[in-house]
C-alpha cells in the first residue's frame, strides 16, 4: 500500500518541530531522509544503483555543478557566471597531483558534460569521478551528459530539483529533499515521489524496506514507516 501525503506531511511537521524546540541554527537546516532496506542481496551488482533522480520542486536553489564543455556551450556558461572546464583546462587538470583533483571534486556535488567530451572526462577525472559516484551519468541513470547543441540554461535549472540516491556496501540510502523554509506540500510531494521512485528499484518494492525516517540537519529523527 502507497504511503499516504498525510501521514508524510505529518512526520515532516514533527520533525521540523523538534528543529526548533532546539536551539536556532545560524544556517538554513536541510531535511534529510534515512530509508533502511532489509533482504536485499547487494553482492549482486544488479541490486545496487547510484542514480540522479528529478523531484517536483527544487531541492538546492543554487546546486553547485561544473559543466566540462566546449564551444558555444563554453560562452554560455560564462555569460552565465557558472563554472566550467574546456577541453584544454580538463587536460591541465587531469595531469594535477591526485590531492588537487580530489580537491576539485570535492568542490562540486555534480559534473555536466558534452556528450562527446566523455572520453576525455574518463581520461582526465575516471579515477577520482568514479569512487565519489560522480561521473556524470546519460539517461536513465542521470542527466548529467548534454548533446553538443545543448544549451546549458535547462540543466541548471533541472538540477535545482536532482537528488542522487544511492545503494552500494550497505542496505541505507541517504538524502535531502529540501530545506526547513520550503512549503512543507512541496516538500512532500519531493518525499513522495523519491520514496516510489526508490521502490520501483527494489526487486520487492515496499517489502524490501524496513524503516523510513526523516530529520533536519540537526534535529531528532521521525520514524515515517
Amino acid at each position: 500500500m502507497s504511503l499516504q501525503l498525510s501521514d508524510i506531511e505529518k512526520s515532516l511537521k514533527e520533525a521540523i518541530a523538534n528543529s526548533e524546540a532546539k536551539k536556532k541554527r545560524k544556517f538554513v537546516e536541510t531535511i534529510d531522509v534515512v530509508i533502511n532496506l532489509k533482504n536485499v542481496n547487494l553482492k549482486d551488482p544488479n541490486k545496487r544503483f547510484n542514480a540522479e533522480i528529478e523531484l517536483p520542486n527544487p531541492v538546492e536553489p543554487h546546486p553547485s555543478i561544473c559543466f566540462l564543455v566546449d564551444g558555444d556551450q563554453l560562452v554560455e556558461a560564462s555569460n552565465l557566471k557558472v563554472d566550467a572546464l574546456n577541453k584544454d583546462q580538463m587536460d591541465e587538470m587531469g595531469k594535477a597531483e591526485k590531492a588537487e583533483k580530489r580537491k576539485f571534486v570535492n568542490k562540486y556535488e555534480y559534473f555536466v558534460a558534452n556528450s562527446e567530451m566523455m572520453k576525455l572526462v574518463a581520461k582526465n577525472f575516471g579515477k577520482v569521478f568514479g569512487p565519489k559516484g560522480k561521473m556524470p551519468r546519460p539517461q536513465p541513470q542521470g542527466f548529467g551528459v548534454i548533446g553538443p547543441g545543448e544549451k546549458i540554461a535547462p540543466s541548471m535549472e533541472r538540477y535545482k530539483k536532482v537528488v542522487r540516491v544511492k545503494l552500494q556496501k550497505f542496505p541505507l540510502i541517504q538524502f535531502k529533499i529540501g530545506d526547513k523554509q520550503m512549503d512543507i506540500k512541496q516538500l512532500t510531494q519531493n518525499l513522495k515521489a523519491a520514496i516510489d521512485w526508490i521502490e520501483q528499484k527494489l526487486e520487492k518494492g515496499r517489502q524490501n524496506v524496513r524503516s523510513i525516517y526523516v530529520k533536519t540537519t540537526m534535529g531528532g529523527s521521525v520514524r515515517l514507516l
